[in-house]
């Protein structure tokens, strides 16, 4: 590895300065951007999946991959020349999805510089109307994780809501993914760390990397929400190899849903209420 664990010095930094020099951190790792590396300057061009979908889920460390912060970049951006960007992609009076490319040409077009490739790519990726099959379903999913729940009788429901519970301060339903995964480990679900991971993975559905627990439990809870039937397998030490060699969005991205963008942009209404 080229930078491994060591901290990086940004170029320019005055290293008998009182303060301690500016170093590289996780969020200047992003798709588009220069970093300095001994002298050498490095574009980062790619990431694979994992690295993506890290990011996705760990997006408060990761700005350019958090969907919301981006939606709301390109809805600033955008206000002034919505209709314009919006007329573009009008067949036979309907938006149709398009082509990777077009999403990204278009967007640059409109915005510039504005917007890096790893956003633009976050939002393809979210958006993404590529067809996916993946043989690791959340009802079996669920059918593996409940029949070990099962197998060792663990029931102690009520007690892993009361955890959450009391760490919900502002009584949003809502959890950090974090948070979700020392409350499991803690509760001493008979469930080894891949399976801990695959499942909070599959069940962080929030944009911003935090997960509603309340559907956590109702997934978990055999009795109320029993799983269907599956052929009984061994999870222990290939559930994790199996959901992360089949992630739910491909790292290549060829078509975009490009009308559900545009009703999560939700710039129509402002634009009539301004005008109004």
């Amino acid at each position: 590895m080229l930078i491994s664990r060591r901290k990086v010095i940004k170029p320019g930094e005055n290293l008998l300065d009182k303060d301690p020099p500016a170093c590289y951190t996780q969020q200047d790792l992003f798709i588009g951007n220069t970093i300095c590396l001994d002298g050498f300057n490095m574009t980062i061009i790619d990431a694979d999946e994992y690295a993506l979908r890290y990011m996705e889920l760990h997006s408060c460390e990761y700005p350019k991959s958090n969907i919301r912060l981006v939606l709301d970049k390109v809805k600033d951006a955008l206000k002034p020349t919505y209709k314009d960007f919006v007329a573009r992609h009008f067949v036979n009076d309907k938006l149709i999805d398009i082509s990777y490319p077009k999403f990204r040409e278009s967007l640059k077009s409109f915005m510039k510089d504005n917007l890096t490739e790893h956003e633009i790519m976050t939002l393809a990726r979210y958006y993404s109307a590529d067809m996916h099959q993946d043989s690791l379903t959340n009802s079996i999913l669920q059918s593996m994780i409940q029949n070990e729940l099962k197998r060792f009788l663990y029931n102690d429901y009520e007690r892993l809501k009361e955890t959450f519970l009391h760490l919900d301060k502002d009584r949003k339903g809502l959890i950090d993914k974090k948070v979700a995964y020392n409350v499991l480990r803690g509760a001493h679900l008979p469930l080894d760390v891949d399976q801990i991971q695959v499942l909070l993975d599959r069940m962080c559905s929030e944009g911003d990397g935090r997960i509603n627990y309340e559907d956590l439990i109702y997934f978990l809870d055999y009795k109320r929400n029993p799983a269907p039937s599956i052929q009984p397998v061994s999870t222990v030490g290939n559930l994790g190899w199996t959901a992360r060699s089949l992630p739910p969005v491909s790292t290549f991205v060829k078509c975009v849903h490009f009308e559900k963008f545009i009703s999560d942009l939700d710039l129509e209404k402002e634009i009539i209420q301004q005008g109004s």
